[in-house]
C-alpha cells in the first residue's frame, strides 16, 4: 500500500499526511523497497524559454550554489520584498514543480534565502 501511494504521490510529506505515519518511518520502510527518491535532482523543466530565462537571470544575479551532500541552489532576497518572493516561488514551482522554502538569515539584517 505504501509503495503504491508513494509512486502515485512521490512525496514523503504527502504520504505522511494521508496515512498519519511519521516521515522517518516512511523513509525507513520505503528505502528498503528501493523506490525511494533520495535525491531531488531536476531532470525536466515544465516551462517555456521565457520562464527558463527569467530563472537563469534571477539565479545569475542573486543566486549561489554550494555542495552539501549534493548541490543546493539558493537565491538571495530582501525578506521585506514580498512581491519578489512570491514571484520567485511561482517561477520555481512552475518551472521545476518543486516547492521552495524561504529562510531568514537572522544575522544578516533583512536578507533571506530561498532553497
Amino acid at each position: 500500500m505504501l509503495t503504491a501511494l508513494y509512486e502515485k504521490t512521490p512525496s514523503l510529506r504527502k504520504v505522511s499526511e494521508i496515512t498519519g505515519i511519521p516521515i522517518s518511518t516512511l523513509w525507513y520502510k520505503l528505502s528498503k523497497t528501493g523506490i525511494l527518491n533520495k535525491k531531488t535532482k531536476i531532470t525536466q523543466t515544465y516551462g517555456n524559454e521565457l520562464l527558463i530565462g527569467t530563472y537563469v537571470g534571477l539565479w545569475a544575479g542573486d543566486g549561489s550554489r554550494y555542495h552539501n551532500n549534493g548541490f543546493i541552489t539558493k537565491i538571495h532576497l530582501d525578506r521585506r520584498n514580498e512581491t519578489l518572493i512570491v514571484f520567485c516561488k511561482e517561477i520555481i514551482n512552475n518551472l521545476f514543480k518543486k516547492e521552495v522554502k524561504l529562510y531568514h538569515d537572522s544575522n544578516q539584517g533583512n536578507q533571506a534565502s530561498m532553497k
